[in-house]
């Protein structure tokens, strides 16, 4: 893949506000065993006005059976002398012939160790309504989602689908 374009940010240049091209190339995989299937990806992010910047994920995702869903993935950026990791968990199952579906989704900041994860029950009352629960978790003493660390909270959503 590869994909030539500008960045979104302008910057102030000599004389007028313009935008910098933004070159893009990059990889994915996608291999199927059994219940498994392992994916992967690598993206360079090449700018005229600084240094690259690069993404690489790696994941596994599991389907047991009996509408079970697990999927983890880790995902790595580098580049400008800094580097950042971010891995993810969602473990979902469906019960009630699928009209109801308890999962857990969670953002693990690998390097400073902190949690964003929401525990959520989907109820479909019918096709086009759902009626939704769940208990957002933050949890750091640093990194990304320390900002956040007070915004635990319980939710309650209707969705309405046409």
């Amino acid at each position: 893949m590869a994909l030539r374009t500008w960045t979104k940010m302008p910057q102030l240049q000599a004389d007028h506000i313009g935008y910098e091209r933004l070159t893009v190339v990059g990889a994915d995989v996608s291999v199927p065993f059994g219940n498994f299937v392992f994916r992967g990806e690598l993206a360079d992010y090449i700018s005229s006005a600084g240094p690259h910047q690069g993404n690489a994920l790696g994941a596994l995702d599991w389907y047991p059976g009996a509408d079970w869903n697990v999927s983890v993935q880790v995902n790595g950026t580098f580049g400008a002398g800094e580097s950042s990791s971010l891995g993810t968990l969602r473990i979902s199952k469906a019960l009630l012939s699928n009209a109801l579906t308890l999962s857990t989704f969670a953002y693990a900041d690998l390097r400073d160790l902190g949690v964003f994860n929401r525990l959520s029950a989907d109820w479909a009352v019918c096709d086009e309504v759902h009626a939704l629960l769940g208990y957002d978790l933050f949890a750091a003493r640093g990194g990304m989602f320390e900002r956040y660390k007070n915004n635990s909270e319980v939710w309650v959503k209707v969705k309405y689908g046409f």
